[in-house]
Protein backbone atom coordinates (compact mmCIF):
# COMPACT_ATOMS: atom_id res chain seq x y z
CA UNK A 1 0.00 0.00 0.00
CA UNK A 2 2.92 2.49 0.85
CA UNK A 3 4.17 1.42 -2.48
CA UNK A 4 1.35 2.59 -4.52
CA UNK A 5 1.22 5.66 -2.62
CA UNK A 6 4.47 6.81 -3.01
CA UNK A 7 4.38 5.53 -7.02
CA UNK A 8 1.51 8.06 -7.06
CA UNK A 9 3.56 10.78 -5.94
CA UNK A 10 5.58 9.99 -8.56
CA UNK A 11 3.49 9.62 -11.52
CA UNK A 12 1.67 12.93 -10.49
CA UNK A 13 5.04 14.47 -10.67
CA UNK A 14 5.90 12.78 -14.16
CA UNK A 15 2.80 12.24 -15.61
CA UNK A 16 -0.21 14.51 -13.89
CA UNK A 17 -3.34 12.99 -12.48
CA UNK A 18 -5.87 12.97 -15.61
CA UNK A 19 -3.69 9.42 -17.52
CA UNK A 20 -3.76 5.67 -17.64
CA UNK A 21 -0.93 5.92 -15.67
CA UNK A 22 -2.41 7.46 -12.20
CA UNK A 23 -6.06 6.11 -12.59
CA UNK A 24 -4.79 2.48 -13.18
CA UNK A 25 -2.05 2.78 -10.04
CA UNK A 26 -5.51 4.70 -8.22
CA UNK A 27 -7.60 1.43 -8.38
CA UNK A 28 -4.68 -0.83 -7.23
CA UNK A 29 -3.69 1.14 -4.65
CA UNK A 30 -7.60 1.05 -3.52
CA UNK A 31 -7.82 -2.87 -4.11
CA UNK A 32 -4.73 -3.17 -1.89
CA UNK A 33 -5.88 -1.23 0.33
CA UNK A 34 -9.42 -3.19 0.90
CA UNK A 35 -7.16 -6.20 0.97
CA UNK A 36 -5.20 -5.29 4.42
CA UNK A 37 -8.55 -3.94 5.57
CA UNK A 38 -7.43 -0.31 5.30
CA UNK A 39 -10.83 0.82 3.30
CA UNK A 40 -11.13 4.06 5.32
CA UNK A 41 -8.00 5.52 4.12
CA UNK A 42 -7.79 7.82 1.52
CA UNK A 43 -7.01 7.07 -1.59
CA UNK A 44 -5.17 10.38 -2.02
CA UNK A 45 -2.89 10.64 0.72
CA UNK A 46 0.61 9.92 -0.58
CA UNK A 47 3.18 9.49 2.07
CA UNK A 48 0.93 10.90 4.92
CA UNK A 49 -0.28 14.15 2.98
CA UNK A 50 -3.15 14.52 0.80
CA UNK A 51 -2.37 14.46 -3.16
CA UNK A 52 -3.19 17.04 -5.16
CA UNK A 53 -5.07 15.29 -7.44
CA UNK A 54 -8.61 14.58 -6.54
CA UNK A 55 -10.47 11.39 -5.72
CA UNK A 56 -13.98 10.86 -7.36
CA UNK A 57 -16.06 8.76 -8.85
CA UNK A 58 -15.49 9.89 -12.47
CA UNK A 59 -12.05 9.33 -11.45
CA UNK A 60 -12.92 5.62 -10.68
CA UNK A 61 -15.16 5.08 -13.39
CA UNK A 62 -12.29 6.30 -16.03
CA UNK A 63 -10.22 3.66 -14.36
CA UNK A 64 -12.43 0.92 -15.01
CA UNK A 65 -12.49 1.97 -18.83
CA UNK A 66 -9.00 1.69 -19.61
CA UNK A 67 -8.56 -1.20 -22.61
CA UNK A 68 -6.91 -4.28 -22.25
CA UNK A 69 -4.41 -3.40 -23.95
CA UNK A 70 -2.96 -0.78 -21.57
CA UNK A 71 -4.31 -2.61 -18.62
CA UNK A 72 -5.83 -6.19 -18.05
CA UNK A 73 -8.93 -6.19 -15.48
CA UNK A 74 -6.26 -8.00 -13.20
CA UNK A 75 -4.44 -5.07 -12.30
CA UNK A 76 -7.51 -2.60 -12.21
CA UNK A 77 -9.90 -2.93 -9.74
CA UNK A 78 -13.21 -2.79 -11.50
CA UNK A 79 -17.00 -4.75 -10.99
CA UNK A 80 -17.50 -3.55 -15.24
CA UNK A 81 -17.83 -7.51 -16.43
CA UNK A 82 -17.03 -6.30 -20.26
CA UNK A 83 -13.48 -5.51 -18.55
CA UNK A 84 -13.32 -8.75 -17.50
CA UNK A 85 -14.72 -10.41 -20.66
CA UNK A 86 -11.67 -8.22 -22.81
CA UNK A 87 -8.95 -9.42 -20.77
CA UNK A 88 -10.03 -12.90 -20.54
CA UNK A 89 -7.37 -14.22 -22.92
CA UNK A 90 -4.32 -12.67 -20.91
CA UNK A 91 -6.04 -12.85 -17.49
CA UNK A 92 -4.27 -16.59 -16.89
CA UNK A 93 -0.74 -15.06 -17.47
CA UNK A 94 -0.59 -11.76 -15.15
CA UNK A 95 -0.94 -12.59 -11.34
CA UNK A 96 -3.85 -11.44 -9.81
CA UNK A 97 -2.87 -8.90 -7.03
CA UNK A 98 -5.84 -10.38 -4.82
CA UNK A 99 -4.38 -13.97 -5.17
CA UNK A 100 -0.84 -12.72 -4.31
CA UNK A 101 -0.94 -10.40 -1.46
CA UNK A 102 2.00 -8.31 -0.51
CA UNK A 103 4.08 -10.58 1.99
CA UNK A 104 2.92 -10.18 5.40
CA UNK A 105 4.73 -11.34 8.02
CA UNK A 106 4.04 -14.69 9.86
CA UNK A 107 1.98 -13.64 12.95
CA UNK A 108 3.64 -16.11 15.20
CA UNK A 109 7.10 -15.08 14.09
CA UNK A 110 8.35 -11.99 16.17
CA UNK A 111 9.99 -9.07 13.72
CA UNK A 112 13.47 -9.25 13.76
CA UNK A 113 16.63 -9.14 11.72
CA UNK A 114 18.34 -12.02 10.17
CA UNK A 115 21.85 -11.12 11.39
CA UNK A 116 20.73 -10.67 14.99
CA UNK A 117 18.83 -14.17 14.95
CA UNK A 118 21.89 -15.98 13.42
CA UNK A 119 24.22 -14.37 16.31
CA UNK A 120 21.23 -15.33 19.33
CA UNK A 121 21.43 -18.62 17.45
CA UNK A 122 24.86 -19.63 17.25
CA UNK A 123 25.10 -17.58 21.20
CA UNK A 124 21.84 -19.59 22.61
CA UNK A 125 22.61 -23.03 20.63
CA UNK A 126 25.45 -23.37 18.50
CA UNK A 127 28.09 -22.48 21.28
CA UNK A 128 26.73 -24.39 24.17
CA UNK A 129 25.99 -27.45 21.39
CA UNK A 130 30.09 -27.15 20.75
CA UNK A 131 31.30 -26.85 23.72
CA UNK A 132 29.17 -30.44 25.26
CA UNK A 133 29.79 -32.50 22.31
CA UNK A 134 32.49 -31.18 20.38
CA UNK A 135 35.08 -30.00 23.22
CA UNK A 136 38.28 -30.16 21.72
CA UNK A 137 37.26 -28.55 18.55
CA UNK A 138 36.17 -25.48 20.33
CA UNK A 139 38.88 -23.78 19.98
CA UNK A 140 38.98 -24.62 15.83
CA UNK A 141 35.32 -23.83 14.88
CA UNK A 142 34.78 -20.73 12.61
CA UNK A 143 31.22 -19.65 13.10
CA UNK A 144 29.07 -16.69 11.22
CA UNK A 145 26.85 -15.80 8.56
CA UNK A 146 28.68 -14.64 5.42
CA UNK A 147 27.12 -15.11 1.88
CA UNK A 148 23.85 -15.09 -0.18
CA UNK A 149 20.81 -13.62 1.48
CA UNK A 150 19.63 -9.79 2.26
CA UNK A 151 20.40 -10.45 5.87
CA UNK A 152 24.29 -11.22 5.08
CA UNK A 153 23.86 -7.42 3.87
CA UNK A 154 21.95 -5.60 6.22
CA UNK A 155 19.23 -5.39 4.02
CA UNK A 156 16.94 -7.87 4.98
CA UNK A 157 12.99 -6.81 6.68
CA UNK A 158 9.60 -8.51 6.28
CA UNK A 159 9.39 -9.07 2.79
CA UNK A 160 12.42 -11.30 3.18
CA UNK A 161 11.03 -13.21 5.49
CA UNK A 162 8.53 -15.31 2.99
CA UNK A 163 11.88 -17.25 1.69
CA UNK A 164 14.87 -18.94 2.62
CA UNK A 165 14.35 -17.24 5.88
CA UNK A 166 14.61 -18.40 10.04
CA UNK A 167 17.61 -19.00 12.72
CA UNK A 168 20.73 -19.87 11.04
CA UNK A 169 24.78 -19.71 10.83
CA UNK A 170 27.58 -21.12 9.19
CA UNK A 171 30.28 -23.35 10.85
CA UNK A 172 33.98 -23.58 8.76
CA UNK A 173 36.45 -26.16 9.29
CA UNK A 174 39.68 -27.21 8.04
CA UNK A 175 40.16 -30.10 5.93
CA UNK A 176 41.27 -32.08 8.40
CA UNK A 177 38.47 -31.22 10.50
CA UNK A 178 35.70 -31.80 8.09
CA UNK A 179 37.08 -35.21 7.48
CA UNK A 180 36.66 -35.87 11.22
CA UNK A 181 33.71 -34.48 12.34
CA UNK A 182 32.01 -32.53 9.19
CA UNK A 183 29.44 -35.20 8.35
CA UNK A 184 28.49 -35.46 12.65
CA UNK A 185 28.51 -32.15 13.20
CA UNK A 186 26.06 -31.29 10.42
CA UNK A 187 23.73 -33.50 11.97
CA UNK A 188 23.89 -32.28 15.23
CA UNK A 189 23.33 -28.66 13.71
CA UNK A 190 20.19 -29.64 11.62
CA UNK A 191 19.25 -31.62 14.89
CA UNK A 192 19.21 -27.66 17.29
CA UNK A 193 16.21 -26.40 18.48
CA UNK A 194 14.99 -23.33 16.36
CA UNK A 195 12.20 -22.30 18.52
CA UNK A 196 12.09 -18.63 19.70
CA UNK A 197 10.85 -15.76 21.21
CA UNK A 198 12.25 -12.17 21.32
CA UNK A 199 12.39 -10.33 24.92
CA UNK A 200 11.18 -6.92 25.53
CA UNK A 201 14.38 -5.26 24.10
CA UNK A 202 14.39 -7.26 20.60
CA UNK A 203 16.65 -9.68 21.90
CA UNK A 204 15.79 -13.27 20.65
CA UNK A 205 15.80 -16.16 23.30
CA UNK A 206 15.90 -19.75 21.98
CA UNK A 207 13.87 -22.78 23.71
CA UNK A 208 16.83 -24.94 23.40
CA UNK A 209 19.55 -22.36 24.97
CA UNK A 210 21.97 -23.86 26.64
CA UNK A 211 21.35 -27.10 26.03
CA UNK A 212 23.23 -29.48 23.06
CA UNK A 213 21.63 -32.33 21.86
CA UNK A 214 21.98 -34.48 18.73
CA UNK A 215 20.07 -36.26 16.13
CA UNK A 216 19.68 -39.40 18.03
CA UNK A 217 19.05 -37.80 21.18
CA UNK A 218 16.31 -35.45 19.75
CA UNK A 219 14.64 -38.29 18.30
CA UNK A 220 14.10 -40.03 21.41
CA UNK A 221 13.13 -37.24 23.03
CA UNK A 222 10.19 -36.74 20.58
CA UNK A 223 9.48 -40.20 21.66
CA UNK A 224 9.68 -39.32 25.12
CA UNK A 225 7.14 -36.09 24.56
CA UNK A 226 10.34 -33.99 25.93
CA UNK A 227 11.76 -31.13 24.18
CA UNK A 228 15.21 -30.44 23.55
CA UNK A 229 15.53 -28.25 26.67
CA UNK A 230 14.94 -31.23 28.86
CA UNK A 231 11.51 -30.08 29.63
CA UNK A 232 8.40 -31.85 28.99
CA UNK A 233 6.25 -30.23 26.29
CA UNK A 234 3.26 -29.94 28.02
CA UNK A 235 4.96 -27.29 30.41
CA UNK A 236 6.13 -25.35 27.52
CA UNK A 237 3.28 -22.76 26.86
CA UNK A 238 3.37 -22.99 23.16
CA UNK A 239 2.83 -19.39 22.67
CA UNK A 240 5.98 -18.19 23.89
CA UNK A 241 7.78 -19.35 20.94
CA UNK A 242 7.53 -18.83 17.50
CA UNK A 243 6.83 -21.21 14.87
CA UNK A 244 10.02 -23.76 14.32
CA UNK A 245 9.73 -23.98 10.82
CA UNK A 246 11.66 -22.00 8.06
CA UNK A 247 10.00 -20.03 5.41
CA UNK A 248 9.56 -21.99 2.50
CA UNK A 249 13.44 -22.56 0.86
CA UNK A 250 14.24 -21.85 -2.68
CA UNK A 251 15.58 -24.56 -4.98
CA UNK A 252 18.98 -22.45 -5.28
CA UNK A 253 19.59 -22.94 -1.41
CA UNK A 254 18.75 -26.18 -0.77
CA UNK A 255 21.46 -29.64 -1.21
CA UNK A 256 24.31 -28.30 -2.72
CA UNK A 257 23.41 -24.92 -2.77
CA UNK A 258 22.79 -24.79 1.02
CA UNK A 259 23.64 -21.40 2.64
CA UNK A 260 24.15 -22.50 6.07
CA UNK A 261 26.23 -25.59 7.85
CA UNK A 262 29.00 -26.81 7.83
CA UNK A 263 32.02 -26.29 5.57
CA UNK A 264 35.49 -26.59 4.67
CA UNK A 265 36.82 -23.23 4.34
CA UNK A 266 37.74 -23.26 0.77
CA UNK A 267 34.90 -25.50 -0.50
CA UNK A 268 32.49 -22.22 1.04
CA UNK A 269 34.55 -19.77 -1.42
CA UNK A 270 34.36 -21.69 -4.15
CA UNK A 271 30.99 -22.60 -4.24
CA UNK A 272 30.20 -18.29 -3.65
CA UNK A 273 32.96 -17.11 -6.18
CA UNK A 274 34.61 -20.57 -7.92
CA UNK A 275 38.21 -19.51 -6.65
CA UNK A 276 38.73 -21.38 -3.34
CA UNK A 277 41.06 -18.57 -1.84
CA UNK A 278 41.28 -15.08 -3.38
CA UNK A 279 43.65 -14.74 -6.73
CA UNK A 280 47.75 -13.72 -6.39
CA UNK A 281 47.46 -10.12 -5.91
CA UNK A 282 49.37 -10.28 -9.46
CA UNK A 283 46.98 -12.79 -11.50
CA UNK A 284 44.92 -9.46 -12.79
CA UNK A 285 43.13 -11.68 -15.27
CA UNK A 286 41.23 -13.34 -12.89
CA UNK A 287 40.26 -10.39 -10.55
CA UNK A 288 38.63 -8.98 -13.91
CA UNK A 289 36.83 -12.15 -13.92
CA UNK A 290 34.84 -11.57 -10.38
CA UNK A 291 31.96 -9.31 -10.28
CA UNK A 292 31.83 -6.76 -7.82
CA UNK A 293 28.31 -8.14 -6.40
CA UNK A 294 30.36 -11.91 -5.91
CA UNK A 295 33.14 -10.26 -4.62
CA UNK A 296 30.47 -8.28 -1.81
CA UNK A 297 28.66 -11.58 -1.71
CA UNK A 298 32.18 -13.53 -0.44
CA UNK A 299 32.96 -10.52 2.28
CA UNK A 300 29.95 -10.08 3.93
CA UNK A 301 28.42 -10.52 6.04
CA UNK A 302 29.46 -11.10 10.39
CA UNK A 303 31.91 -13.68 11.77
CA UNK A 304 30.98 -14.44 14.88
CA UNK A 305 33.75 -17.11 16.22
CA UNK A 306 37.05 -17.88 14.31
CA UNK A 307 39.86 -18.85 17.27
CA UNK A 308 41.99 -20.17 14.07
CA UNK A 309 41.68 -16.84 11.88
CA UNK A 310 42.13 -19.13 8.84
CA UNK A 311 38.45 -18.43 7.60
CA UNK A 312 38.95 -14.35 8.30
CA UNK A 313 42.23 -14.67 6.72
CA UNK A 314 41.25 -16.30 3.72
CA UNK A 315 37.78 -14.19 3.33
CA UNK A 316 40.11 -10.90 4.01
CA UNK A 317 41.77 -12.19 0.70
CA UNK A 318 39.07 -11.04 -1.17
CA UNK A 319 39.00 -7.63 0.17
CA UNK A 320 41.67 -6.60 -1.14
CA UNK A 321 41.36 -5.79 -5.08
CA UNK A 322 44.64 -4.88 -6.34
CA UNK A 323 45.07 -1.22 -6.66
CA UNK A 324 45.91 -1.84 -10.42
CA UNK A 325 42.66 -4.11 -11.01
CA UNK A 326 40.50 -1.11 -8.75
CA UNK A 327 42.00 1.86 -11.42
CA UNK A 328 41.51 -0.21 -14.33
CA UNK A 329 37.54 -0.94 -13.47
CA UNK A 330 37.15 2.85 -12.86
CA UNK A 331 38.88 3.64 -16.59
CA UNK A 332 36.11 1.15 -17.72
CA UNK A 333 33.16 2.79 -15.70
CA UNK A 334 34.10 5.74 -16.81
CA UNK A 335 33.89 4.40 -20.36
CA UNK A 336 30.86 3.92 -20.39
CA UNK A 337 29.29 6.44 -18.01
CA UNK A 338 30.48 8.65 -21.27
CA UNK A 339 29.37 6.26 -24.27
CA UNK A 340 26.02 5.94 -22.64
CA UNK A 341 25.10 8.78 -20.77
CA UNK A 342 26.62 11.69 -21.97
CA UNK A 343 27.02 10.36 -25.93
CA UNK A 344 24.32 7.39 -26.72
CA UNK A 345 21.67 8.85 -24.54
CA UNK A 346 20.74 12.04 -26.13
CA UNK A 347 21.11 10.57 -29.65
CA UNK A 348 18.57 7.99 -29.09
CA UNK A 349 16.30 10.38 -27.36
CA UNK A 350 16.72 12.56 -30.64
CA UNK A 351 15.94 9.24 -32.29
CA UNK A 352 12.34 8.63 -30.65
CA UNK A 353 14.16 5.84 -30.03
CA UNK A 354 12.51 5.52 -26.29
CA UNK A 355 13.54 1.59 -25.25
CA UNK A 356 17.25 2.06 -26.24
CA UNK A 357 17.37 5.77 -24.19
CA UNK A 358 16.55 3.78 -21.73
CA UNK A 359 18.59 1.16 -21.88
CA UNK A 360 21.54 3.86 -22.27
CA UNK A 361 20.11 5.33 -18.58
CA UNK A 362 20.29 1.81 -17.07
CA UNK A 363 23.95 1.10 -18.47
CA UNK A 364 25.06 4.96 -16.92
CA UNK A 365 23.09 4.04 -13.82
CA UNK A 366 25.02 0.79 -13.14
CA UNK A 367 28.38 1.79 -14.10
CA UNK A 368 28.39 5.42 -12.49
CA UNK A 369 27.03 3.03 -9.19
CA UNK A 370 30.10 0.88 -9.46
CA UNK A 371 32.00 4.10 -9.59
CA UNK A 372 31.12 5.39 -6.14
CA UNK A 373 32.45 1.83 -4.64
CA UNK A 374 35.41 2.03 -6.80
CA UNK A 375 36.24 5.38 -5.80
CA UNK A 376 35.63 5.07 -2.07
CA UNK A 377 37.88 1.82 -2.32
CA UNK A 378 36.34 -1.34 -1.54
CA UNK A 379 38.64 -2.67 1.01
CA UNK A 380 36.86 0.32 3.42
CA UNK A 381 33.64 0.35 2.10
CA UNK A 382 32.90 -2.98 0.39
CA UNK A 383 32.09 -4.16 -3.07
CA UNK A 384 28.78 -3.17 -5.04
CA UNK A 385 25.99 -5.60 -4.33
CA UNK A 386 23.72 -7.40 -6.61
CA UNK A 387 21.29 -5.57 -8.66
CA UNK A 388 18.63 -5.92 -5.96
CA UNK A 389 20.40 -4.03 -3.29
CA UNK A 390 22.27 -1.90 -5.14
CA UNK A 391 20.55 1.48 -4.19
CA UNK A 392 20.06 0.26 -0.58
CA UNK A 393 23.62 -0.04 -0.76
CA UNK A 394 24.33 3.47 -2.33
CA UNK A 395 22.42 4.85 0.35
CA UNK A 396 23.93 3.51 3.31
CA UNK A 397 27.48 4.45 1.36
CA UNK A 398 26.07 7.97 1.10
CA UNK A 399 25.21 8.36 4.98
CA UNK A 400 28.70 7.68 5.76
CA UNK A 401 31.33 10.24 6.96
CA UNK A 402 33.76 11.08 5.01
CA UNK A 403 32.27 9.54 2.02
CA UNK A 404 33.13 10.41 -1.68
CA UNK A 405 30.73 11.35 -4.41
CA UNK A 406 28.04 11.20 -1.49
CA UNK A 407 25.36 12.85 -3.35
CA UNK A 408 25.35 10.71 -6.65
CA UNK A 409 23.19 8.42 -5.52
CA UNK A 410 20.26 10.60 -5.08
CA UNK A 411 20.89 12.50 -8.56
CA UNK A 412 20.76 8.77 -9.73
CA UNK A 413 17.21 8.02 -8.10
CA UNK A 414 16.43 11.27 -10.18
CA UNK A 415 17.50 10.30 -13.34
CA UNK A 416 15.41 6.91 -12.71
CA UNK A 417 12.26 8.66 -11.66
CA UNK A 418 12.78 10.90 -14.58
CA UNK A 419 13.57 8.02 -17.14
CA UNK A 420 9.98 6.74 -18.66
CA UNK A 421 8.94 10.56 -19.19
CA UNK A 422 11.54 11.22 -20.92
CA UNK A 423 12.24 7.95 -22.80
CA UNK A 424 8.39 7.53 -23.51
CA UNK A 425 6.28 10.58 -23.12
CA UNK A 426 6.47 12.39 -26.45
CA UNK A 427 4.59 15.57 -27.34
CA UNK A 428 2.38 17.13 -25.68
CA UNK A 429 2.77 15.00 -23.21
CA UNK A 430 2.44 15.42 -18.91
CA UNK A 431 -0.10 18.49 -17.64
CA UNK A 432 -0.52 21.20 -19.57
CA UNK A 433 1.35 19.29 -22.55
CA UNK A 434 4.98 20.32 -22.22
CA UNK A 435 6.14 16.92 -23.05
CA UNK A 436 9.10 14.99 -22.28
CA UNK A 437 11.05 18.05 -23.14
CA UNK A 438 11.19 19.09 -18.80
CA UNK A 439 12.38 15.34 -17.80
CA UNK A 440 14.75 15.48 -20.66
CA UNK A 441 16.04 18.53 -19.46
CA UNK A 442 16.57 17.55 -16.05
CA UNK A 443 18.58 13.70 -16.98
CA UNK A 444 20.87 15.60 -19.26
CA UNK A 445 21.81 18.51 -16.78
CA UNK A 446 22.14 15.99 -14.02
CA UNK A 447 24.01 13.43 -15.90
CA UNK A 448 26.63 16.37 -16.18
CA UNK A 449 26.46 17.23 -12.86
CA UNK A 450 27.63 13.93 -12.14
CA UNK A 451 30.42 13.81 -14.85
CA UNK A 452 31.53 17.32 -13.62
CA UNK A 453 31.43 15.69 -9.57
CA UNK A 454 33.80 12.40 -10.82
CA UNK A 455 36.30 14.62 -12.37
CA UNK A 456 36.74 16.88 -9.25
CA UNK A 457 37.16 13.62 -7.57
CA UNK A 458 39.68 12.33 -10.16
CA UNK A 459 41.40 15.50 -9.47
CA UNK A 460 41.16 15.15 -5.80
CA UNK A 461 42.80 11.49 -5.79
CA UNK A 462 45.61 12.70 -8.21
CA UNK A 463 44.46 10.21 -10.58
CA UNK A 464 44.44 12.91 -14.04
CA UNK A 465 45.63 16.25 -14.71
CA UNK A 466 42.52 16.90 -16.94
CA UNK A 467 39.34 19.18 -15.95
CA UNK A 468 37.60 17.36 -19.41
CA UNK A 469 34.54 16.33 -18.59
CA UNK A 470 33.78 14.41 -21.24
CA UNK A 471 34.78 11.44 -19.22
CA UNK A 472 35.88 9.18 -22.27
CA UNK A 473 38.93 11.49 -22.67
CA UNK A 474 39.71 10.54 -18.91
CA UNK A 475 40.15 7.36 -19.15
CA UNK A 476 44.32 8.06 -20.76
CA UNK A 477 45.31 10.09 -17.75
CA UNK A 478 43.74 7.08 -15.42
CA UNK A 479 45.21 4.66 -16.90
CA UNK A 480 48.60 6.16 -16.71
CA UNK A 481 48.27 5.15 -12.91
CA UNK A 482 48.10 1.27 -14.03
CA UNK A 483 51.90 -0.11 -12.88
CA UNK A 484 51.79 -3.33 -14.37
CA UNK A 485 52.26 -3.87 -18.28
CA UNK A 486 49.22 -6.72 -18.52
CA UNK A 487 47.22 -6.06 -21.63
CA UNK A 488 44.01 -6.73 -19.70
CA UNK A 489 44.40 -3.83 -17.57
CA UNK A 490 44.50 -1.01 -20.12
CA UNK A 491 41.33 0.25 -22.97
CA UNK A 492 41.74 -0.45 -26.25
Amino acid sequence: VDGYRRALGVIEECYGCDTDYYRTTSANLRMAEQSLGDEERPMDVVDGEVGKCPTNSGAAKTSHAVSASTASADFVATDDSTNHDASASTASAIPDISTHPIPRQNPQRPSISGMVLARAFWNDCGKPMIATKYPEYQGRIAAGLVGHGSECLGFDDVYSQDHDFGPRFCLWLTDEDYAAIGARLQADYEALDRAFTVDGQGDPRFRGHGKAISAADRTDAGNAGIDGNGTTSASMPPEAFADTDRTPATPRAQGENRRDGVFRINDFFERLTNYPEAPAQTDYAAWLTLPEATLATATNGRVFADPLGMFSKTRQGFTFMPEDVRVSLISRRLGMMAQAGQYNLPRMLERGDGAAAMLSITQFVDATASLVFLVNEPVSVGYLPYYKWRFAALRKLSRRMATRLADVAEQLETILRLSSAACFGGEGFGEGGKGAGPAIDTITTTIEHICAEVVTELLHEGLTESHETFLEWQRPYVEKHIVATDACLRSL
